[in-house]
């Protein structure tokens, strides 16, 4: 089982490998073809494995609280 700090690298080295340079990935959602990233600056959306991200405009207001 993972740690606080082992999810975190965890989640980090998700996002550099999804393409998401630069944004700390927090959580990672699949839901049919496509699978959702939330950063800090926002919910990003893919649906050809991480190869291009959609900024999604609308959705949450403000970072989950943990």
């Amino acid at each position: 089982m993972l740690d606080k700090a082992g999810i975190a690298r965890a989640l980090r080295e998700i996002g550099a490998l999804l393409e998401l340079e630069g944004e700390t990935v927090t959580d990672l959602a699949w839901l049919g073809p496509f699978l959702y990233a939330v950063t800090a600056n926002g919910l990003f959306r893919t649906e050809d494995l991480g190869r291009t991200w959609t900024p999604l405009k609308k959705g949450l207001a403000a970072p989950p609280t943990r």
